[in-house]
């Protein structure tokens, strides 16, 4: 269990019910305020180097994306005589944008979980969830999976 994970069930077990009772709100509000702040604190350093480290990765991988789509664009763009240069514009943006997006909700997502690692909080048990999830989301959603994926090599040809 990580510093806050441990740390939060100390204070959890040092303010029980009879004890809250017993004392002003306030005073109990304060003194929580006070210790949860200094767990904060603590963890700052951890949770700005992350933040930071995706914030690059998202600026590298929006880079990457529009430079991989200039490329292409300009290559399929020579040899889009047949479909009319706008129609193939409006597919390579179509095919970009979903790369772009999933890419993007991907590294939010790693950098999500690896500051509630930094927190303390047990990520087992959220990266679990999520896969159960993408897979009764993937057999619920089969066929229109199987769509999507259909339209988008339909996209690239």
């Amino acid at each position: 269990m990580g510093l806050i994970g441990h740390n939060a069930m100390v204070l959890l077990k040092e303010y029980d019910f009879k004890y809250i009772l017993n004392m002003n709100t306030a005073k109990v509000l304060l003194s929580l305020s006070e210790k949860i702040g200094g767990l904060v604190l603590s963890c700052a350093p951890k949770i700005i180097f992350i933040l930071l480290g995706i914030l690059i990765a998202h600026t590298l991988f929006k880079r990457v994306v529009a430079y991989a789509k200039s490329i292409i664009t300009s290559k399929i763009l020579k040899s889009a005589r047949v479909l009319g240069s706008e129609e193939a514009q409006k597919r390579l943006d179509t095919i970009f944008g979903i790369v772009a997006k999933s890419g993007l909700f991907v590294i939010w997502f790693i950098g999500s979980i690896v500051i509630l690692s930094a927190l303390g909080v047990d990520i087992g048990p959220i990266i679990t969830t999520a896969g159960v999830l993408g897979l009764a989301v993937s057999f619920g959603a089969q066929n229109l999976v199987r769509d999507v994926i259909s339209g988008f090599f339909i996209l690239l040809e």
